[in-house]
């Protein structure tokens, strides 16, 4: 299930009723509205017609007949059961079908209800019927897109946020109670998210940034980088790298929103480091070369599998210290019991499995890049951006280490076809992070060798 997903059935399991028709409502909401035939004092009776809506128009198109239980679920009153099963099989397009009809049959009900607490006067009833209609438009837009009518979707989020904006354009109070406007500023946040992420994915940056402007207290620009790459997954990567870097070299921003742009780099870097050898959907391994990864202790070059193929943290970790064991392998001195105790024949094998920077030019020439992004992950970016303090930050430049234009010259003698074109893209994003971190900081070649890079 995807975290949108998550976000409104989120939201509509914490959804409650308040004031004098609680006792009605609430055996209709758990998951906002469960069943179409969910009725107020005085409305229509329990043999209503389900009414199909278009949801961009909030008017009805065309009634249809009931359908028996065995069709739609939710109507033997498991609602519990239903979303379970949405959530469990969140890409069942024939469920997301059943869903939308049952959302635009529930929101004629609530337009109903709507009118009949305008005609009853009641005032409490009346503001818990405007958040479960907001939030029905919203569930529409979820449905619309995971059945890839993006138009259809953004056009119910739309229709969710709008309502929103009329019922708080003064400000929120009666009818609405404390916790009700938390509700509704929750559901505008939300709603914003998924109509920013909707532009994004067709590269409409600005559009998707002025979009989030709603949001109170938050930079949209970091908040567009982060639905990027938290949401849309790693074809977000790249904008949202270029999305902070700018935002991060501003000459108009605020040292706080760079400091915010950098530490968000930090992240954003190791979900890109994690990515060379794990996909980001599904947290699978997807390589199962032993040269791509780290052991607990060195690079593991005598063994099939290594410590670091364990999962994508301990990747990142045993990688990282490959740049203090190979400090450490020069000056190390072990009995040859030890040396055997570690898995090594001799101190000449024990130096050679530490031994980073050969390696990596190893790979390079033979058109293995995975292990090469890693490196410059690494040697380059890991410690840099989290605590950087602009124009004064320092890089130590490392006698020996594997430099981006040794490793683009070599990849100018590789074949082209031979090359995974993620690890290149990897590869690309790395150097334009170095590029930033240079433009920014002193680089400092005095710095003693244990000194992170």
């Amino acid at each position: 299930m995807t975290s949108e997903q998550q976000r409104f059935i989120g939201q509509q399991r914490r959804t409650r009723t308040r004031g004098v028709r609680a006792a009605v409502i609430g055996s209709c909401l758990e998951v906002l509205l469960g069943a179409a035939a969910c009725h107020s004092p005085g409305s229509r009776g329990s043999e209503q017609q389900p009414v199909v809506l278009d949801a961009s128009e909030g008017t009805a198109a065309k009634s249809v007949d009931s359908p028996p239980s065995t069709v739609y679920p939710w109507a033997n009153g498991g609602l519990d059961e239903w979303l379970e099963k949405l959530q469990s099989e969140p890409e069942d397009k024939k469920l997301w079908e059943l869903e939308l009809i049952r959302l635009q049959a529930a929101r004629a009900d609530l337009q109903q209800r709507r009118r009949d607490g305008d005609a009853q006067g009641d005032p409490v009833g009346s503001a818990q019927t405007e958040i479960e209609l907001i939030l029905t438009f919203a569930r529409e837009g979820l449905a619309f897109k995971t059945l890839g009518r993006h138009d259809a979707a953004l056009a119910a989020f739309k229709a969710s946020a709008r309502q929103v904006d009329d019922l708080v354009k003064d400000g929120c109070g009666r009818p609405f109670a404390a916790d009700q406007c938390n509700t509704l500023a929750e559901l505008r946040v939300n709603v914003a998210h998924s109509i920013a992420e909707n532009h994004l994915e067709r590269d409409e940056v600005d559009t998707a940034i002025a979009e989030l402007g709603v949001i109170p207290d938050k930079d949209a620009h970091a908040v567009a980088a982060a639905i990027l790459f938290w949401r849309i997954g790693q074809k977000g990567y790249k904008k949202a790298l270029e999305l902070l870097l700018a935002r991060a070299a501003s000459p108009t921003v605020e040292p706080a929103g760079k400091t915010a742009a950098t530490e968000s780099l930090e992240y954003l870097f190791l979900r890109i480091f994690h990515s060379i050898s794990w996909d980001p959907e599904t947290g699978e391994r997807r390589s199962s070369d032993p040269r791509d990864f780290a052991d607990d202790h060195g690079l593991g070059l005598h063994k099939s599998f290594v410590y670091g193929m364990t999962d994508k943290d301990e990747d990142s970790a045993t990688f990282s210290t490959l740049l203090y064991s190979q400090d450490m392998s020069s000056s190390l001195k072990f009995a040859p019991k030890e040396y055997a105790s570690l898995g090594y024949a001799s101190p000449e094998d024990y130096r050679r499995d530490h031994d980073i920077n050969a390696h990596i030019r190893s790979q390079l020439a033979a058109g293995n890049l995975e292990p090469v992004a890693k490196y410059l992950y690494v040697w380059y970016l890991r410690y840099n951006f989290g605590g950087m303090s602009f124009g004064g930050c320092a890089q130590a430049v490392r006698d020996g280490a594997v430099t981006f234009e040794e490793v683009f010259d070599g990849i100018e003698r590789l074949s082209a076809s031979t090359l995974d074109p993620w690890t290149l893209q990897v590869i690309e994003m790395e150097d334009a992070g170095y590029r930033f971190l240079r433009s920014q900081c002193v680089i400092d070649r005095s710095i003693a060798k244990f000194l992170k890079p």
